[in-house]
């Protein structure tokens, strides 16, 4: 439920911005079931025509292997 209403909120401020924002989420998938966390992926790439998002994640629900070019991997190196 607070996904749906997370996404609600930032439709409408996408809507009110001119769909001309970023938006950054940080583990959406976490406490959704498996068919929940693909309904909302689903939903991220309706959302990412107009505006865009980043998020981080370690569920597989969440990548897209057909669209390599969506993908980013970062990773911390040890001098960092």
């Amino acid at each position: 439920m607070q996904n749906i209403v997370l996404l609600s909120i930032f439709q409408t401020y996408a809507d009110l911005m001119g769909n001309r924002v970023i938006f950054g989420i940080e583990e959406p998938e976490l406490f959704l079931y498996p068919h929940a966390q693909r309904a909302l992926y689903r939903s991220f790439q309706e959302i990412s025509h107009t505006s865009q998002i980043i998020y981080t994640t370690h569920n597989p629900n969440f990548l897209n292997a057909q669209n390599p070019e969506t993908l980013f991997l970062l990773r911390k190196n040890k001098t960092d």
